[in-house]
């Protein structure tokens, strides 16, 4: 319900003593006791007016229009370009919704080799120098985690960047035995 005063509509909550009221009701206030403040106001319904949202745009500031004939409140919305910032942050947050949280270890090896990367990546177990929680975690994790320090670590030695990193784990989940 949106407050009508004078022609001009607000946003403005129904009063406590108004509230239980059928709608119908509230269309006209003139029958309540003046002291009350609002035998000059009314509380009409709203209606979306709002169509499709156009593709790189996004809702802007409300704009409340008076229906006088239906005592309705039409409630549409300013319908704003998306900055180029916005566009990267949602197209930034969209891929990264499509990273899994883990993948199999037949499936990341069979990413790396589909990559080109599975010799650097097992040169890199291979290497004495390397943790041997990373060996171990390679020979016989259940699943890599996408968040986890071997995922990091590995990442790091190979020179891959985090969406490099993503786009393998996207992959590995695409893979079926």
């Amino acid at each position: 319900m949106i407050k009508v005063h004078d022609n001009i509509v607000t946003r403005e909550p129904l009063p406590l003593f108004l509230r239980g009221l059928r709608p119908e009701s509230l269309l006209d206030l003139s029958w309540t006791d003046p002291a009350l403040g609002v035998s000059d106001a009314a509380w009409w319904p709203e209606e979306n007016g709002d169509g499709e949202l156009p593709a790189d745009h996004k809702w802007g500031d409300e704009i409340l229009t008076l229906d006088v004939e239906r005592k309705v409140v039409i409630v549409t919305h300013e319908v704003v370009p998306l900055t180029a910032e916005e566009i990267a942050e949602r197209d930034e947050a969209n891929r990264k919704a499509l990273v899994p949280a883990s993948v199999g270890p037949y499936q990341a090896r069979a990413a790396l080799l589909a990559a080109g990367l599975l010799d650097a990546v097992e040169a890199l177990i291979a290497d004495p120098e390397t943790d041997r929680a990373i060996r171990i975690a390679w020979e016989y994790a259940a699943e890599f985690q996408r968040d986890s320090q071997m995922i990091t670590t590995m990442a790091s030695v190979l020179g891959l960047t985090e969406q490099q990193v993503d786009d393998l784990f996207i992959a590995a989940a695409q893979v079926r035995a």
